[in-house]
């Protein structure tokens, strides 16, 4: 069983899919982790072109916010629809 398939069944979410270039994501919908644990999500509106650093808007009392590629940092998003 994959791990995107444990992860997704332990929290109850749809099926999600882990993402390693960074620069791919504008546009789209993530959710960041840390070590495994949730650390932020929102949706992707500028990556630089090496894909270290991430721009994700979001709503409520933080509307942007800088995420940077670290180690133990991981995204992941829902898979495309078929």
């Amino acid at each position: 069983m994959s791990d995107s398939h444990v992860e997704a069944q332990h929290h109850h979410l749809p099926e999600v899919k882990f993402v390693g270039a960074w620069s791919t994501l504008v546009g789209r919908e993530i959710t960041v982790k840390q070590g495994g644990r949730l650390l932020d999500q929102g949706r992707v509106e500028e990556a630089t072109s090496d894909g270290r650093l991430l721009w994700l808007m979001q709503d409520g009392a933080n509307h942007r916010r800088i995420i940077e590629d670290l180690p133990g940092r991981s995204v992941w998003i829902p898979p495309d629809p078929e």
